[in-house]
């Protein structure tokens, strides 16, 4: 008689080989997931700079329309209205040519943004825009300081001075494209529109021991006491080659330029083109690239 054949048992696997497969899988996302954080900032990044490409190409269309580039803020003779010194700036002026037509005939520039005062503009600095936000910052579309206002991550180049002494808010002396009541043509910046910066970014995340603020689309805040904020439209660059706290990615709170992109910041130049500054840039570079006339050459 035939001899059945023993079935075989099905082997599994040994626990040591399960936790080589375990280690194998671990080792894979660890080198997986720095990959795929690179290439969701990349997206980020490629965003934000569309985003400035935008504001650039509003600012030109803006100057076509009125033959100047808008102010950085404008303070008006009247400040009837204007008790907290909450004035109207660049990022507002440009609300037409950046498809929002409907949100600036809202708007009564006879008066200041608020909140809830009873004023025509209560609530509008609220509305919050797209566009003006940078997608790397993870603080949130809302004023860091002033939270019932909508955040600006994009602000004006003021120039390489000090920020908050109202004395140099209209002042031509190391200026840059936007400040107080001064609208430029082209024919100011002489050191040219391709080599002269338009626009910076500025986070509102917590880096370097500061808490930055970002800014806010609707202007500066507060111009009439002694807060003196301008620097929520408008950020500064270094007042000389030894200022590293104004320089890309420094310490300064009011700083044109610092990012939550690793290495550098992007600027938006008065030509429309974007530039990504590494924070190891020549200060002087830097320097030279904010003021509108210093005639200087820019070193590489």
């Amino acid at each position: 008689m035939a001899r059945l054949a023993k079935p075989r048992a099905n082997r599994g696997f040994t626990l040591i080989e399960l936790l080589v497969v375990i280690a194998i899988i671990g080792v894979l996302v660890g080198l997986l997931l720095p990959a795929v954080q690179q290439a969701r900032e990349a997206a980020r990044r490629t965003n934000c700079v569309n985003n400035m490409k935008q504001l650039g190409i509003a600012c030109h269309n803006y100057k076509d329309v009125n033959k100047v580039l808008p102010p950085g803020w404008q303070k008006p003779t009247d400040l009837t209205n204007f008790s907290e010194g909450n004035y109207w700036g660049w990022g507002t002026f440009i609300l037409p040519f950046m498809e929002e037509t409907s949100l600036f005939d809202q708007i009564d520039f006879t008066a200041e943004y608020t909140v809830s005062s009873g004023g025509p503009n209560d609530g509008i600095s609220a509305n919050i825009l797209t566009g003006y936000l940078c997608p790397s910052d993870p603080s949130g579309p809302m004023g860091i300081e002033y939270v019932n206002h909508a955040k600006s991550n994009y602000i004006g180049s003021y120039g390489n001075k000090v920020i908050d002494l109202p004395a140099n808010w209209s002042s031509m002396v190391d200026r840059g494209v936007f400040t107080e009541n001064r609208a430029l043509k082209f024919r100011h910046i002489t050191d040219g529109t391709s080599k002269t910066i338009l626009l910076g970014e500025r986070t509102g995340t917590p880096r370097n021991g500061r808490n930055y603020k970002a800014g806010l689309w609707a202007g500066p805040r507060l111009l009439n006491n002694n807060i003196k904020r301008p620097e929520m439209a408008v950020g500064r660059g270094p007042g000389s080659s030894g200022d590293a706290g104004n320089t890309v990615n420094g310490t300064s709170g009011w700083t044109l330029s610092v990012s939550d992109h690793p290495g550098g910041a992007n600027v938006a130049k008065v030509d429309g083109s974007v530039a990504f500054l590494n924070d190891s840039i020549n200060i002087d570079a830097y320097r030279w690239m904010i003021e509108i006339n210093d005639g200087q050459v820019i070193p590489d």
